[in-house]
């Protein structure tokens, strides 16, 4: 094997000497890096046979554009890349994620609005302190409107309307610091004050690729791993206004019924979100290749020429992905070997 490769970088280096002569600097060493690339490429898959085609004759040498936008091959190694259409297509949309019970209300004989149960301790001293500054809040209005009209009679002192206006402030911070922590982990503070007995919110990690398949009210299916063989539904009632730092997913809240306390925080399960049709312009998966964070695919607009081509993706089913921008209708898009493809545009 490493002869076949050191033979195919001796002939990819002669071609280039041929055309160096006839090629700007830049287009020469491009060339010399396509060439190499290609050439070894093929020997180190077992085709020695195809990378011996780009020296058979000097006028069959890689060209590659600058910038890479364009990649021209010898017609013999342009066969090696299958190619399929991109074509517009009815897209099943599915999203299956992993979920959890997060909270309960159950009904408090003796207060008069229902008790929330979290899953942890931490979620119950979190939402405490959530009623208890929103109490606060409420209190400190109260004081301050009191205190401002006071004051347009002269009744007050100035001292008392700063001191009033102060402990508004104060206790308006405090409410709004543990309200944007409930919703750092997925909670809404006014979905939980208006909650009615019996309701269970479960919470699905959604990898932020996959969040645009999930909208407000959809149908949710759950399998619960404590209840095996049976299933349960629920609705989309929120969608997280951030995503997780550590594990790049967004907390998509659902609510459901507890059915009787059967369902309970810390339960697990695995969610299916209601699967709905789309018409969409649909590429093979394999098609796709990612550079920097930007992703691109490659077009055959030649018998042997191929072309770089930046799009913006969609939704994807494990198998095709939709393609918003950057495509159209009948392109023919590579589907195979596209690593070579990726190194001979990047100069990799």
């Amino acid at each position: 094997m490493s002869f076949v490769m050191r033979n195919a970088r001796m002939r990819a280096s002669n071609v280039v000497r041929v055309h160096a002569l006839h090629l700007a600097p830049a287009q020469v060493r491009l060339n010399v890096v396509a060439c190499a690339c290609l050439a070894v490429a093929l020997a180190a898959c077992g085709k020695g046979d195809a990378s011996a085609a780009v020296a058979k004759d000097s006028t069959q040498a890689v060209t590659v554009e600058p910038g890479g936008a364009r990649i021209t091959l010898a017609p013999r190694d342009a066969e090696k890349f299958a190619t399929t259409t991109a074509a517009s297509r009815d897209f099943a949309v599915n999203l299956v994620a992993p979920a959890r019970a997060v909270a309960t209300v159950v009904a408090a004989t003796d207060l008069p609005t229902p008790l929330v149960l979290f899953e942890t301790q931490d979620e119950s001293a979190l939402w405490s302190d959530f009623t208890k500054n929103r109490a606060a809040y409420a209190r400190a209005d109260l004081q301050r409107k009191r205190i401002g009209e006071l004051a347009t009679r002269d009744a007050v002192a100035g001292k008392d309307v700063v001191d009033a206006e102060t402990e508004l402030r104060t206790s308006e911070a405090s409410l709004r610091d543990t309200d944007a922590k409930l919703r750092q982990i997925g909670f809404d503070p006014q979905q939980l004050l208006t909650l009615k007995a019996g309701s269970l919110l479960v919470v699905a990690d959604v990898p932020e690729a996959r969040i645009g398949a999930v909208q407000l009210e959809e149908r949710a299916i759950f399998d619960f791993n404590a209840f095996p063989g049976q299933t349960f539904t629920g609705r989309v009632t929120r969608i997280a206004d951030a995503v997780d730092p550590q594990t790049r997913a967004i907390h998509v809240t659902i609510t459901m019924d507890a059915h009787e306390g059967r369902l309970k925080p810390g339960m697990f399960a695995r969610v299916s979100i209601e699967e709905r049709t789309e018409r969409a312009l649909l590429i093979p998966l394999p098609a796709v290749i990612s550079v920097e964070a930007r992703t691109f695919v490659f077009v055959r607009t030649g018998p042997a020429t191929f072309e770089r081509r930046e799009v913006v993706l969609g939704l994807d089913n494990g198998k095709d992905v939709q393609v918003k921008s950057g495509l159209a209708a009948g392109d023919a898009v590579v589907t195979s070997n596209t690593i070579l493809l990726k190194g001979l545009s990047f100069g990799y």
